[in-house]
């Protein structure tokens, strides 16, 4: 029979190994690396898998967009790693380079550097398109050829001032009027390939007929060019559409009134022939943007895109005629959205609105809209009132982060609303006559 000191023996010499077991996987670290910091890809789509290793969740980075990886994130992993692809999309333009930062949470990085060959054959451009400050003078544009070829300029103000075989060098002098200007470089080889680069030079307005308008009303200095200095005191503006000389077609170029607090923008009943669009992006100071209030005044725009203007307050256009789609995106001051379409504007409806960034908005009118494809507003935390006039195309209205709504006034809705989602234990008003039934959901 097995004795009890022996029986502790064996009992103490398994516990210590089994201890001894638990230390040695204790111990084991996997250590932060990458299999290659490396990679070379050709002008075709490229991909290439590496290892990451890490003892901590990681996560990739890269900030060009032709550069993908998947997965994006993962860990922590064993001594084997996580494959990850690094994929390089088709290169139509010039060589090109890109770093991706592996980061991992106990703040290790690794990065690797992608760089791709362009394609080796043709007439290549880095871009075909630049913009330019009007106090740029010089201009250097990278291109690729494998056979020789010759530039023009199509506009006197653009100057070519040399060529070799990769970089082409332009010269042309200030512009320091507020309308923008725009030439064309055209370049061609012997075998018939040709492009053209166009260069913009300038910020300001893009149509020249706004551009006159209110050079005839702001020269303050007298010079024949409207400057920002001219509108640099500006704080209001009206634009009575009727009285310019030439339609326009683009309303943009605002922000070179820097102080403009409330834009106005009038458009009798018998002059709204023309179709505009509006575009309005980064303005610091404007908080008022109205289009007429009573039915003398219409509105021809059929594109309105306000985006990045933290202090406009009220947006009220009030008796559209044309407009189908209006955008709307980080504007967090934005309260009063009023955009209204009659019935009886030739069947042209609003057909997309897009709210995103405009968590300030207390109240929303639409007129006349027949969506082409599901909404999604929001979240509108701030949100009072809604109403929907002659409305289609709306499955799901999800108000159920308006903890502050208080009616929501429904009228000759077609009966594609089917889901309304608002708030748990909120009293709110409704007043609806759509066509169908609305579901109800309180979340």
């Amino acid at each position: 029979m097995e004795s009890k000191s022996n029986r502790i023996a064996v009992l103490s010499a398994v516990l210590i190994a089994v201890f001894s077991s638990c230390e040695g996987e204790k111990d084991i670290v996997v250590p932060f690396s990458i299999s290659t910091e490396t990679i070379e890809a050709e002008a075709a789509e490229t991909k290439v898998p590496i290892t990451v290793t890490s003892p901590s969740p990681w996560k990739a980075e890269c900030v060009d967009p032709w550069c993908v990886i998947v997965p994006s994130s993962g860990g922590p992993t064993s001594s084997i790693g996580t494959s990850v692809i690094i994929t390089a999309v088709r290169n139509d333009g010039l060589e090109r380079s890109c770093d991706v930062s592996i980061i991992s949470d106990s703040g290790e990085r690794a990065v690797v550097r992608v760089s791709q060959n362009h394609a080796t054959k043709g007439l290549v451009l880095e871009k075909d398109q630049y913009k330019v400050g009007g106090e740029t003078t010089h201009l250097e544009i990278p291109f690729h050829c494998d056979q020789p070829i010759t530039a023009k300029s199509m506009d006197d103000w653009l100057e070519l001032e040399t060529i070799t075989d990769n970089t082409l060098k332009l010269r042309f002098g200030e512009h320091l009027s507020l309308l923008s200007r725009t030439g064309i470089i055209r370049l061609g080889t012997n075998t018939g390939m040709s492009r053209e680069i166009r260069v913009t030079q300038g910020d300001g307005f893009k149509d020249p007929a706004l551009y006159d308008y209110l050079l005839s009303r702001y020269d303050a200095d007298g010079d024949g060019i409207l400057s920002k200095n001219d509108l640099s005191g500006l704080t209001s503006l009206t634009l009575d559409l009727s009285d310019m000389i030439s339609p326009i077609t683009e309303l943009e170029g605002f922000e070179c009134i820097p102080r403009l607090n409330a834009l106005y923008i009038y458009e009798p009943y018998y002059a709204f022939n023309t179709s505009r669009s509006l575009k309005i992006n980064g303005h610091q100071s404007l908080t008022v943007l109205d289009f007429g209030v009573d039915s003398y005044y219409h509105s021809s725009i059929s594109t309105i895109e306000i985006t990045n203007c933290p202090q406009l307050q009220k947006v009220d256009f009030g008796l559209g005629f044309k407009l189908e789609k209006a955008v709307f995106k980080d504007n967090p001051g934005l309260q009063e959205l009023t955009l209204v379409n009659p019935v009886s504007s030739d069947d042209v409806t609003l057909k997309d609105l897009v709210l995103e960034g405009c968590e300030g908005l207390r109240n929303i009118k639409i007129g006349n809209a027949h969506f082409e494809k599901e909404q999604n507003w929001g979240p509108l935390p701030q949100l009072r009132s809604l109403e929907l006039r002659d409305f289609d195309g709306i499955q799901c209205l999800d108000l159920s982060q308006s903890a502050h709504l208080e009616s929501v006034n429904l009228y000759f809705g077609t009966g594609s609303l089917k889901y309304m989602m608002i708030p748990k234990n909120l009293k709110t008003d409704f007043k609806t006559n759509v066509e169908s039934d609305i579901t109800i959901i309180y979340k």
